[in-house]
């Protein structure tokens, strides 16, 4: 059994008409887990991701895009 809290948070940003940047974090706040009946309760760090989209629309139909991410989860 897990409880958390989740948050996320977004940003999108258009510089010109053809281009759109997105900034999106991510964030858990675990408060316990549970894995097993009559197991102790593990505190678990909170795992974040953060992830960055960009597109380049070159047409009306056609488009690229590009993105990444940096993540956080450590679970033991």
């Amino acid at each position: 059994m897990q409880r958390d809290d989740f948050y996320s948070a977004a940003v999108n940003y258009q510089p010109t008409s053809n281009l759109g940047l997105t900034l999106v974090y991510y964030y858990d706040a675990v408060k316990a887990l549970k894995v097993r009946a009559g197991q102790p309760i593990i505190n678990q760090p909170n795992p974040w991701q953060a992830s960055f989209i960009a597109d380049y629309n070159l047409s009306k139909r056609t488009d690229v895009g590009w993105g990444g991410r940096e993540q956080h989860a450590q679970w033991c």
